[in-house]
């Protein structure tokens, strides 16, 4: 049985505090809305930013009313966007209600009229409780919704964007430059140092490795050109030495001193100097 009243108090409770919480939220940014340079609520910053570099831009918005009602469904409260918050605010209004009539029907099949709770030694009537807990929190959130007049609030809100977006329409110079968060500018200017440490290193690197397969490759060139030196200086004295022991040979036998012509020692040095090569 006192599971029907903690759940009509509590039902009721969330949907006061949705309803509070809605109501701070307007509350800030019309507060935000009268001092521009100076804004502090986070949707109404990125709303006038984004505004200002169309405007610097020179893009057209044919529906300004369009474009700020879908830029005011995108309002949250945490990570709750506004419109999901008054659809809490109602439901748990509703349920408030079922909860209590479900409790009366049961009060009603048992036949129970008192009631006590842990903390209070008391007794109460479980009709009248539980009805007079619901009368008076219903109609307590309905005053509440009447006298904190969410509605005008956000009419109250459109007004004052629709007439800073007529003002800074076609003139960029009067752009008012807003001033961005803090810890939102501290991270991002931490991130990109940090990725143009990154970037940096990684430059660094590959300028190294290209320096040093450049060097790699000189020093491969030169090894190349000292080789081909060497061979150029070598080939001489080799073929030199083989012929003059072809004509030794030719000149101490008799046998092999006509076979050699002037024609034939031309061509069988070729053949020597090519072999050696």
């Amino acid at each position: 049985m006192h599971l029907f009243y903690y759940g009509t108090w509590l039902m009721g409770l969330l949907s006061l505090f949705s309803v509070l919480a809605i109501y701070g939220s307007n509350r800030r940014v019309i507060r935000d809305l009268k001092n521009v340079p100076a804004v502090k609520d986070k949707w109404l910053q990125q709303f006038l930013l984004e505004y200002q570099r169309n405007v610097k831009d020179d893009s057209a918005i044919h529906n300004p009313a369009v474009y700020l009602t879908r830029r005011m469904r995108g309002r949250k409260i945490g990570p709750i966007t506004l419109r999901q918050m008054k659809g809490v605010s109602w439901c748990t209004f509703v349920l408030s209600f079922l909860a209590a009539g479900a409790g009366a029907l049961w009060i009603r099949r048992t036949g129970l009229e008192r009631i006590s709770f842990p903390v209070i030694t008391r007794d109460f009537p479980a009709m009248g409780l539980l009805a007079g807990s619901a009368a008076v929190m219903g109609i307590a959130l309905l005053l509440l919704r009447m006298v904190i007049s969410m509605g005008f609030q956000e009419e109250v809100i459109e007004t004052n964007l629709l007439d800073y977006m007529e003002n800074q329409r076609g003139d960029s110079q009067k752009v008012v430059q807003i001033e961005p968060v803090r810890q939102n500018t501290g991270s991002k200017a931490a991130k990109a140092g940090k990725t143009g440490r990154r970037v940096r290193g990684k430059a660094k690197g590959k300028a190294k490795e290209q320096e040093q397969l450049q060097q790699e490759q000189r020093l491969r060139a030169q090894k190349e050109r000292a080789m081909s030196e060497r061979r150029g200086q070598d080939k001489d004295p080799r073929a030199e030495k083989v012929e003059e022991r072809i004509r030794e040979a030719a000149a101490t036998d008799e046998r092999y001193s006509h076979l050699l012509n002037k024609e034939e020692e031309a061509i069988v040095k070729d053949v020597i100097k090519e072999f050696l090569t």
